[in-house]
C-alpha cells in the first residue's frame, strides 16, 4: 500500500505502508456549569493525524520519507495521499460531503437526501438555474493526478425539467490552465438521482483534476478515484496540507547488498 507527500506536479511515492492509523482531533470542547450541566461547544472541523509504519524498507526508501522529515523538501505543507484514497475517494472529507462548499446567487446547501438502496446522503446542493454549474468544494481546488493512472469522477446528481445534467472531469496543468476533459452520460429529469460518472487518462502536462457538473438541479456524494472505474462512495480521506511531524527507524539489518530498517512516522494534517 503506497502514500504520496509532495506538491501537484510533484507527488513522491512512498513504495510500501504496512500499517495506516488515522485519528481526527476532537470536534467538541466540553464545560461544566455551575448548575451542572454540560456544554459542548463545536468547532468547525477536527484535523487527522496518520501513524504510519513500515517494515524492512531499503536505504533507497527510506531516504524518501527522510527528505521530507528533515526539511529537505521545504518546511511544507505537502499533498498527502493516504494508502486508501486512491481507491476509496481522493477528496477531502468535507468536499465529499459538500459542505465546504461556496453557495451563489443560485446554488444553496440543501439537506439530507434518500438516494434509496444506496441510504441517505447528509448534506446535497440545490441550484434553481440549468445554466449554472456546480463548481464544488471551494470553486478552484484541485485533486492530484499522475502521470499514466486513470481518473474516475462521480456523483450523485439530478436534471431540471426539460434538460438534461451531467458530471464533468476537468484537468489542469502546473499553472491551473484548463487541459480539456471529459463528460458523463447524460441524466434524464424523469431518473431523479442518478449515480453517473466520467473516466479518462490524465493528457501530458496533466498534474490536476476537477469534478464539476452541467445543469444539474442538486448534487450529493461526490466523489475521484485514481480508478478506471466507478468505485463504491465513501467520505473523502485526501488530505491537502500536511507535514511529517516525526519519523524514526529501528536497523533490521545491516550487510553489504542487504540493509533492512523498520520505519515509523506522523502525517499531521495542517491548516
Amino acid at each position: 500500500m503506497p502514500v504520496y507527500l509532495g506538491s501537484l506536479g510533484r507527488l513522491v511515492k512512498l513504495p510500501y505502508v504496512g500499517s495506516q492509523q488515522v485519528q481526527s482531533e476532537e470536534r467538541y470542547n466540553f464545560s461544566s456549569t455551575l448548575e451542572g450541566k454540560r456544554k459542548a461547544q463545536v468547532k468547525p472541523n477536527g484535523p487527522r493525524t496518520w501513524a504510519l509504519s513500515a517494515d524492512h524498507f531499503r536505504p533507497n526508501e527510506h531516504s524518501l520519507l527522510s527528505q521530507f522529515a528533515d526539511g529537505a523538501w521545504g518546511p511544507g505543507p505537502f499533498q498527502f495521499i493516504p494508502a486508501d484514497a486512491p481507491h476509496t475517494n481522493l477528496m477531502t472529507p468535507d468536499g465529499s460531503l459538500t459542505i465546504d462548499s461556496q453557495p451563489s446567487a443560485h446554488v444553496i446547501r440543501g439537506g439530507p437526501v434518500d438516494l434509496g438502496a444506496d441510504g441517505w446522503a447528509s448534506s446535497s446542493l440545490l441550484s434553481d438555474d440549468p445554466l449554472v454549474n456546480f463548481e464544488m468544494f471551494g470553486s478552484m481546488v484541485y485533486t492530484p493526478v499522475i502521470q499514466g493512472k486513470p481518473v474516475t469522477v462521480s456523483a450523485w446528481i439530478s436534471a431540471v425539467p426539460g434538460s438534461t445534467a451531467r458530471v464533468r472531469l476537468y484537468w489542469y496543468n502546473s499553472s491551473a490552465q484548463l487541459l480539456g476533459g471529459v463528460l458523463s452520460r447524460e441524466v434524464q429529469p424523469s431518473e431523479g438521482m442518478a449515480r453517473v460518472s466520467a473516466t479518462g487518462s490524465p493528457p501530458a502536462g496533466a498534474v490536476s483534476c476537477r469534478v464539476v457538473t452541467l445543469r444539474a438541479a442538486s448534487l450529493v456524494r461526490p466523489a475521484i478515484t485514481w480508478t478506471d472505474q466507478m468505485m463504491p462512495w465513501s467520505v473523502g480521506s485526501g488530505c491537502r496540507q500536511a507535514v511529517v511531524s516525526g519519523s524514526s527507524r529501528d536497523l533490521v539489518l545491516a550487510v553489504p547488498g542487504h540493509t533492512y530498517s523498520n520505519l515509523s512516522f506522523t502525517v499531521t494534517e495542517v491548516g
